[in-house]
């Protein structure tokens, strides 16, 4: 199956009514994308673990609670989220 991308642009002799060009195809389009990144082999290397970040952690009528999350993948279908939040500014509810 082959996906045509049309670039339409204002500028250039080209432009203007009645003015066809032909343009790249999806295929194309991501083969470059592929190339410029290192190749099918590089981005197949990837697990796609992201770097630990900061969250803070919103209660209604509580402070705010602050802490760390850190997100992993692995291909095909695995996952982790782990949220360390500091709890010690939290005081329990009486009932």
């Amino acid at each position: 199956m082959t996906r045509t991308f049309v670039a339409m642009t204002g500028t250039g002799p080209c432009s203007g009514p009645g003015a066809v060009r032909r343009g790249q195809t999806a295929d194309e389009i991501v083969e470059k994308h592929l190339a410029a990144v290192g190749g099918r082999a590089a981005l197949s290397k990837l697990t796609g673990q992201w770097p630990p970040d900061t969250v803070v952690v919103s209660a209604q009528g509580r402070p705010d609670i602050p802490g760390s999350v850190e997100i992993s993948r692995k291909a095909p279908n695995k996952g982790r989220t782990l949220m360390k939040l500091d709890l010690s500014g939290v005081r329990r509810r009486r009932r």
